[in-house]
């Protein structure tokens, strides 16, 4: 009965030293989107990106961060097609079109933040990206879904405000050479994200 009584009470003092180390905060973040397309001819476009968070304060060292973000990305592109704005004929004359492409995003982040100095502000972030496609406005077909990962550095202030710069790259091909002419390699999305986050 004693041992029992024993086992019981350090089980209770441990789950209670758990509990006061482990802390979780909702909060969002948002800021700004430079975005382009690897491998494409073009330049990069501004927008943003809004989103919620859990962040899960773990250890002095180490917090885990899930989070469901809305990211507007794409890019200013060229690319050839035939006088009549459909696929390469060698028969028909070609000319370079420009679009700015936007394709928009639901962003699942399972991100790892660690600490450089344990309770203190600044961190390293890195982390897996799920990325479905909302909408888009290209004239041809962009894979609906895409796999990435991000990494990056913040601070984060003691009232609970973070400042942020992270960098997206996507592992999966979103478009390619299928009947169109795209510089001949696969396309991947690219994004810089600048901006501040809030827990509360």
């Amino acid at each position: 009965m004693k041992k029992n009584l024993l086992l019981i009470t350090i089980l209770g003092l441990y789950s209670m030293g758990l509990q006061a180390q482990i802390k979780v905060e909702g909060g969002f973040r948002f800021g700004l989107n430079l975005a382009d397309i690897r491998n494409q001819v073009g330049d990069s476009k501004e927008d943003f990106y809004f989103g919620g968070l859990v962040h899960m304060r773990l250890t002095k060292w180490y917090a885990l961060q899930p989070e469901i973000v809305y990211s507007r990305q794409g890019g200013k592109i060229e690319y050839a097609v035939n006088d009549a704005g459909g696929p390469i004929d060698t028969s028909m004359q070609t000319m370079i079109k420009k679009q700015t492409l936007d394709v928009n995003y639901l962003s699942f982040g399972l991100i790892n933040k660690f600490y450089v100095v344990p309770n203190a502000g600044f961190h390293i972030m890195v982390g897996p990206v799920l990325d479905y496609k909302i909408n888009d406005n290209a004239d041809f077909d962009i894979d609906k879904y895409d796999v990435g990962g991000t990494l990056g550095m913040g601070y984060t202030f003691p009232f609970g405000m973070s400042m942020e710069f992270r960098y997206k790259h996507g592992f999966n091909v979103i478009y390619g050479d299928s009947g169109w002419v795209f510089s001949g390699d696969s396309k991947f999305n690219r994004v810089l994200q600048l901006g501040l986050g809030f827990q509360f």
